[in-house]
């Protein structure tokens, strides 16, 4: 498979028109939208009152109180701690992101005794959860909003999902997720390891959730998948080792990974087992960070470059990572749904390359995206199996296409800000300082261009200049091939933005008719 790829990146490499005048800008242009989409500190003041609300409502729940008779309990204000995983706890959200979170610890059963919340059967769970979602509802914490209520998803790990009353975020809850919590803070300590994973991260999540591919409900891609995709583009480029070098020194056998023998166990007896994650193993991971960075940095792609700077001024060759990410797993999907080629192949970034061993999956998967710490179990499983499916992966690869088509022709200015809106879409705007309209500077590059046909018609053709000169300069929006192949929702809005562009013209002849019509009644007057 990684053959293979090579094989497209040379072919892409081959085919790609890049102005040496143009990369740069480009580099910068991406840094500028990795900066306006970095989280404020009153985001991240905001998103921990969004934390207070629910820890406040929780400890006005009788399933959470205390025995205050209890000295084990005692000084206890609630039962349920609450943890943040994810994209805050990583450092990786932004301001549209969802947050988080599970409860952990302990709570009172119908007869009053304490009891620890890993024994709680998913049935239990979401009863659970549909009394903390009333609890919201009642304290005004969850916002009561018809067209998006609070609701109960009764999933593999039952979660309820609701938009805070305040701030306007989506809040998902769930109970002793361990996993997730232990991976979220593991990303963290990785992305310390080389800022170019976080920057490629922040640009591919922008990329999936302006083309409608970062939503596993709708059968695309969860955020977990997206971070293994990044993940395994930069272990191939030795920027990343593969994880298991962050936690051991030898090579791994076929023991259990870190988070595999409790998962095994759930599955086999379809019961509560204790919750739990390696969490020391962070302190390791932090240590064996510190001992091959420099390894890393000196051995990688742009080796020259500081990878463990703190700003982003010093990280070159992005256009390169983010265009090498596109055609990586185009390719891959290619492969796997056009050729059906290369069907047992696992994408492992444990390993930080392609095996076809591991654990027995279940199903036959049109992607296999192994989990790092649970090799039963696979990331891209939202995306379906061969039988049964929703069209995610034909979106995935249409819109990989779409991203590579967009990247391959970079000579001009304009085709820079084709770039930008082909991969971001029309909200690049609002992401960056007022003044960057990509939409605007691509008309009036349209309108350069013609007004130079126009001038060299002239010079050939004096005798026709007059009725030249009357000829209007085109209105219209850039073109599908200009662009690249949009989303349907971007088509729309283009349509909706073309219509207002129309109306100017035909407002400007109208004024001029009526100033023509005001003219001559003075004159005969």
């Amino acid at each position: 498979m990684e053959d293979d790829c090579a094989d497209a990146w040379t072919d892409f490499q081959r085919q790609r028109d890049w102005a040496p005048e143009i990369t740069g800008p480009a580099d910068y242009l991406l840094r500028k939208v990795v900066q306006a989409i970095c989280p404020s500190r009153d985001q991240w003041e905001s998103r921990n009152a969004a934390i207070s609300r629910v820890r406040n409502v929780l400890a006005g729940m009788p399933d959470f109180q205390p025995d205050r008779c209890s000295s084990q309990l005692a000084g206890m204000e609630c039962l349920a701690e609450v943890h943040v995983f994810g994209s805050f706890c990583s450092a990786m959200y932004h301001k549209g992101s969802d947050l988080d979170l599970t409860l952990m610890g302990r709570w009172r059963d119908r007869h009053g005794h304490p009891l620890d919340m890993h024994q709680l059967s998913p049935t239990d769970t979401a009863a659970m959860l549909y009394r903390i979602k009333h609890a919201l509802v009642n304290r005004r914490v969850a916002a009561a909003d018809p067209l998006n209520p609070p609701t109960v998803i009764n999933a593999r790990v039952p979660v309820l999902t609701y938009t805070d009353g305040v701030l306007g975020l989506h809040v998902d809850i769930t109970l002793c997720n361990h996993n997730g919590a232990f991976k979220s803070r593991f990303i963290w300590e990785l992305a310390q390891f080389d800022k170019r994973f976080e920057i490629v991260f922040r640009l591919v999540k922008l990329w999936a959730e302006g083309a409608g591919l970062n939503d596993p409900k709708n059968g695309t891609l969860n955020s977990w998948s997206l971070t293994q995709m990044v993940i395994f583009h930069l272990q191939q480029l030795r920027i990343l080792p593969p994880l298991w070098l962050m936690f051991q020194n030898e090579p791994p056998d076929e023991s259990p990974r870190l988070l595999e023998q409790q998962s095994q166990q759930q599955r086999r007896w379809q019961a509560p087992v204790r919750s739990y994650a390696p969490y020391g193993l962070l302190k390791v991971c932090e240590q064996q960070r510190r001992r091959y960075q420099p390894v890393y940095a000196s051995t990688g792609v742009n080796s020259s470059i500081s990878s463990n700077s703190d700003t982003t001024q010093d990280i070159a060759g992005l256009l390169e990572l983010l265009a090498g990410f596109f055609v990586r797993f185009k390719e891959v999907l290619v492969q796997w749904l056009e050729f059906g080629r290369h069907r047992k192949m696992k994408m492992c970034t444990w390993l930080g390359n392609w095996h076809d061993g591991g654990a027995f999956w279940r199903h036959e998967y049109l992607l296999g995206f192994e989990d790092p710490f649970d090799a039963g179990d696979n990331t891209a499983r939202t995306l379906g199996t061969q039988s049964r499916h929703d069209g995610g992966c034909w979106r995935l690869l249409n819109s990989l296409e779409a991203a590579c088509m967009a990247s391959t022709h970079l000579t001009t200015q304009a085709d820079l800000d084709a770039m930008m809106f082909s991969l971001f879409g029309s909200g690049i705007a609002e992401i960056m300082q007022p003044g960057f309209d990509p939409i605007q500077r691509l008309i009036e590059h349209q309108r350069q261009q013609h007004q130079a046909a126009l001038q060299r018609q002239m010079q050939q053709h004096p005798e026709a200049s007059q009725d030249v000169c009357q000829q209007p300069l085109p209105q219209q929006r850039p073109t599908q091939q200009q662009l690249g192949a949009q989303p349907l929702v971007q088509q729309q809005q283009q349509q909706r933005q073309q219509q207002l562009q129309d109306r100017l013209p035909a407002q400007q002849q109208q004024q001029q008719q009526e100033d023509a019509e005001a003219l001559l009644l003075a004159e005969m007057c």
